[in-house]
């Protein structure tokens, strides 16, 4: 069984339009690995970012092409690991954030087909980049702070949270969560705390809804089209934005809040409003 392992300050490029055939795993010790190339798996088997030893952010994994991990590989981000998806995206078995980093910028995505587990460490970025989660996510804080996700979450299937005691809030999560029109939902299990920031109320035109609706004497924004990718174009609806933990200095309905960050990871309101429809008659 051999091993691929990155040391070193430099960066490696990996760029074959055929897939790689070794089958110890990739170890990414310092530097940059570079992951470009056609081929479905040039990164076969798993993929570990870090050791857990160095600084933050020294040994860092780079896209510049999309789906270049094999689909049964299993990732690791450790605390001084960096997973780098740019603007590009990818599909593997499990995804375990061991108090590193993951970017994930506009237009890009992330879908581990198995579990996202985290203990502490940040998923974030800039755009309109998702995390797919369908079998469940698995979080608990660490010794350095909360798990937390920034990035918008897409329901692949009803999805299971599980958030073990630690310090709370075990896990924040302050990306907007939608089910690209699946109708699924999230349930929350364990003793830990799961922090939602804001919380959105959600009414597709599809089910025949009449006039704007109304909560709390606060009209629905929209009509609008939906929001890729965490809601297909297509997908027209009302929406309303309310933030429950954090104070908004847009308003408490406003439909983005400047003072939500994640640290090192600030939030950017990059995304262009969508576009209005016709209200149903």
């Amino acid at each position: 069984m051999s091993q691929l392992r990155k040391v070193g300050l430099g960066t490696l490029l990996l760029d074959t339009n055929s897939d790689s055939a070794y089958t110890g795993g990739t170890l990414v010790l310092g530097g940059v690995l570079l992951l470009n190339g056609l081929a479905n798996a040039v990164v076969p088997g798993s993929l570990t970012v870090g050791d857990g030893t160095g600084a933050a952010g020294s040994a860092v994994v780079r896209f510049a092409q999309f789906n270049v991990i094999g689909d049964g590989g299993d990732v690791t981000v450790n605390r001084d690991g960096l997973l780098d998806f740019a603007t590009f995206g990818d599909q593997f078995a499990n995804l375990t954030v061991d108090d590193g980093s993951v970017l994930i910028g506009n237009g890009g995505f992330v879908h581990p087909t198995g579990l996202l587990t985290m203990a502490g460490g940040t998923i974030g970025g800039a755009g309109t980049g998702a995390v797919r989660v369908g079998a469940g996510v698995h979080a608990t804080s660490s010794a350095v702070g909360s798990a937390t996700i920034t990035r918008g979450i897409i329901l692949a299937g009803a999805t299971p949270f599980v958030v073990t005691a630690g310090t709370a809030p075990e896990l924040t999560v302050s990306g907007t969560i939608g089910d690209g029109g699946g109708g699924f939902g999230i349930t929350k299990t364990g003793t830990g705390t799961l922090r939602l920031t804001g919380a959105e109320w959600f009414i597709p035109l599809s089910t025949g809804v009449k006039g704007r609706p109304s909560l709390w004497g606060r009209a629905f924004d929209g009509p609008m089209m939906g929001h890729p990718p965490l809601l297909p174009m297509e997908l027209t609806h009302y929406d309303l934005h309310v933030w429950l933990y954090k104070p908004n200095p847009l308003g408490t309905f406003a439909p983005t809040n400047p003072d939500v960050k994640c640290t090192g990871h600030p939030y950017r309101l990059v995304e262009e409003a969508p576009a209005l429809v016709p209200e149903p008659k």
